[in-house]
């Protein structure tokens, strides 16, 4: 009986580094991916839009490119697999950030947790490089509120939700959102005042 070759596993211990790197070299990419759209979303915005208006054009911009990018169900997985979001995901599910709501399967479930964890990386690069396009760069911090001036979401029960956005029309518009997809108020309040600080009670729509 003729003896039967063995079939070799495909990587070895001594592949480890190479795979590490492999994986570092992808996560870099998705990263610079994600910069340069949010640069292409700041570069086609109309620079005469009030504030207000130019938070909802780049929320929308944000949702359909979220959207785009979660095409395939790989897709969906790599973002999961690069996103700096991935160890907050779990957070997010249970405060009702990333929403399950009406999902049936698990690819439609891969599907919305990479679209939230896109959503926020994109938002992040966004907000890292808007005063590249639309601050005047001779304002001072004391004179533009909004470069240091952050807002804070919680349960009203001293759980925090989420930190550190701007400017506070983005902040309201997440806060509503959340609490939208909650079914409850959430408190919407100025970063860093201490104890003191004034919270907004946000009521779903």
């Amino acid at each position: 009986m003729a003896k039967s070759k063995k079939t070799e596993f495909p990587y070895r211990k001594s592949d480890d580094k190479a795979l590490a790197d492999g994986q570092q070299v992808a996560k870099a990419r998705y990263h610079r991916e994600v910069d340069a759209a949010a640069r292409s979303i700041l570069k086609d915005m109309d620079k005469g839009l009030s504030e207000s208006d130019l938070e909802e054009a780049l929320d929308q911009r944000i949702d359909e490119d979220a959207e785009s990018a979660n095409t395939y169900t790989r897709d969906s997985l790599e973002i999961i697999m690069y996103s700096d979001r991935w160890e907050a995901m779990g957070d997010a599910i249970d405060q009702g950030i990333a929403s399950f709501e009406g999902v049936t399967d698990v690819s439609e479930a891969v599907s919305k947790i990479a679209f939230w964890a896109y959503r926020q990386d994109l938002r992040e690069q966004v907000e890292a490089h808007k005063s590249d396009y639309f601050g005047s760069g001779d304002e001072s911090s004391e004179e533009n509120p909004m470069t240091n001036t952050y807002w804070s979401i919680d349960t009203g029960n001293g759980d925090q939700i989420t930190t550190g956005l701007q400017p506070e029309v983005h902040a309201r518009r997440v806060a509503q959102r959340i609490a939208n997809e909650r079914g409850e108020s959430v408190y919407l309040y100025e970063s860093g005042q201490g104890e003191d600080v004034e919270a907004e009670e946000i009521e779903p729509d």
